[in-house]
């Protein structure tokens, strides 16, 4: 797992830190911010090998996070981001079938811990499962955390956003709206800046979407210079780069990078405080 970024909080003996952790296949970032005004004050981004195991993955979050000498906070709050969640409309939702439609969906994994959370704003639940051996290391390192599903703060985030994508180091998450409705939520796979782009006009084609058309929002670690933007722009007419969310104040030092690498992040820690 290596060290994409390290962004210290400033010390401050009067300010009361919080954290937000987002884990998924891809590694793991950690997200410090204060209340009151509401205000993002460092994070740390680890990314780990692609196709690395559950159980490597468990093990590198375990090193990684008795390692690193953390900043205190006073409260955390962790956000999974596996690929094995549905959102299910609130009058289809039944507890009883949650991991019974998570196997049918995704193939059965044994060991898994499964969660739920309702997303007021569309009306569903979202229902996820997590690797088991991934959830106790974060759980015995973050003690009395709270529990969510990054898709349950971004699915309302994104709105008004129609085809939104978060670049991560070995994947991309896709969300579509369409006409205020969610209609797709998913992550895939990518070696080639070609499969990216393969994807989203995929799900362009199966939802009868011109991809020249629509605005596609991008969001994490793309840079307009790179061969990925490039590749899309070809496809994609309409390119819009996120935003940091409206009403947050963030560090110096983050605000000197570009806003759309970490704006899904500090969306996150928004839905958290």
């Amino acid at each position: 797992m290596k060290t994409a970024f390290k962004i210290l909080p400033e010390f401050s003996a009067e300010k009361a830190y919080h954290l937000l952790a987002e884990a998924g296949r891809d590694g793991i970032s950690l997200v410090w911010y204060s209340k009151e005004p509401l205000k993002i004050e460092g994070l740390f981004i680890y990314q780990s090998l692609k196709n690395t195991t559950d159980l490597t993955l468990a093990e590198d979050l375990q090193k990684i996070l008795a390692g690193e000498n953390l900043p205190h906070y006073h409260s955390c709050r962790i956000c999974y981001n596996f690929k094995e969640s549905l959102l299910v409309p609130a009058e289809f939702y039944k507890e009883q079938n949650s991991s019974g439609l998570l196997d049918c969906m995704y193939g059965t994994m044994p060991g898994s811990r499964y969660f739920s959370e309702t997303i007021n704003e569309i009306d569903a639940t979202n229902i996820y499962r997590v690797p088991g051996e991934v959830h106790e290391a974060l759980t015995n390192r973050f003690f009395a955390a709270q529990i969510i599903h990054s898709n349950s703060c971004l699915v309302p985030y994104t709105r008004q956003k129609d085809l939104y994508c978060i670049v991560y180091n070995s994947y991309v998450k896709a969300i579509l709206y369409i006409e205020e409705t969610p209609r797709l939520v998913q992550l895939y796979d990518y070696n080639t800046p070609s499969d990216v782009a393969y994807h989203l006009l995929n799900i362009c084609a199966q939802h009868g979407l011109s991809a020249s058309a629509i605005t596609l929002t991008l969001s994490g670690f793309i840079d307009e210079q790179s061969n990925l933007y490039a590749e899309l722009y070809r496809y994609f007419l309409n390119i819009s780069m996120d935003e940091i969310p409206e009403g947050m104040e963030v560090s110096d030092e983050i605000r000197s990078h570009p806003d759309h690498f970490f704006s899904f992040l500090i969306a996150l820690a928004k839905c958290a405080s």
